[in-house]
């Protein structure tokens, strides 16, 4: 179970997108890049299963940005199957549906794709919307932070502790990283880690002098370099796609 999300860092070795299209594909009719993979699977659609192959596209000023690569190295060695073997699509800042596994075929579009995997998956569908012209597409990675360490409902021994997390967004850097040891009551900046890089995830630390007994509620929030700032809580979609509420977990203290 994924609770509060699942995420990954890791550093990818390829060849830019833009690298592989002519100049003489690149029309001005151009509009999409579309990306299929291998994969098929089973889906519920309007009461019927229907066996689909994934794809996905991508704007054009999106799949021809530099850092949109196809990949076939990941931390240093070739992809494994889980991964995409033999390559992959990376979409850097955006989320993982983008990044289509297991590559069979790359083509440019003049139209706008609309496929299931495009139109009918991995978007939002707000509370009440039945209008598919209001759906919007999930993309860019909204601004997030996650408390590594300590863990949900773990003990921790009185003394002085340090709380550690990630943080990450497809927007910009990680500016700032607040965090509280009061159940959001006070707030302090914790400290950045390491090398900023962009789309990759930030690592943060916050020093914790604990010597009270008892039960604590630790919360952290990330801001980005554009000014996005991570909500109490997110407006409700449908399949619940982006959550990048507050986290909040609960930990307690014995006495000494």
């Amino acid at each position: 179970r994924f609770r509060h999300g699942a995420v990954g860092n890791a550093r990818w070795k390829g060849v830019s997108v833009s690298d592989l299209l002519s100049r003489e594909i690149l029309q001005e009719t151009a509009k999409e890049v579309l990306f299929e993979g291998v994969d098929v699977g089973e889906e519920e659609e309007e009461g019927e299963t229907i066996q689909l192959g994934y794809a996905r596209s991508l704007p054009m000023e999106v799949a021809l940005d530099a850092d949109t690569i196809l990949a076939y190295e990941m931390n240093g060695e070739p992809l494994q199957p889980a991964h995409g073997y033999p390559v992959r699509l990376i979409v850097p800042g955006w989320y993982a549906m983008a990044s289509v596994k297991w590559l069979t075929r790359v083509q440019v579009l003049k139209e706008p794709y609309q496929g299931f995997f495009q139109k009918r998956r991995y978007i939002f569908i707000n509370e009440g919307e039945t209008e598919r012209h209001s759906w919007q597409p999930v993309t860019a990675l909204r601004v997030k932070s996650l408390i590594s360490r300590p863990r949900h409902g773990e003990v921790v021994q009185p003394g002085l502790y340090t709380v550690r997390g990630t943080a990450w967004s497809g927007e910009g850097e990680i500016a700032r990283i607040e965090a509280s040891t009061s159940g959001g009551r006070d707030w302090q900046e914790a400290s950045l880690v390491g090398p900023s890089v962009r789309t990759a995830w930030r690592q943060w630390e916050l020093p914790w002098n604990v010597s009270k007994p008892g039960h604590y509620i630790l919360m952290a929030r990330a801001t980005d370099s554009a000014g996005n700032t991570q909500p109490a809580n997110i407006r409700w979609n449908f399949r619940g796609y982006a959550n990048n509420g507050i986290h909040t977990i609960a930990v307690e203290v014995p006495p000494h």
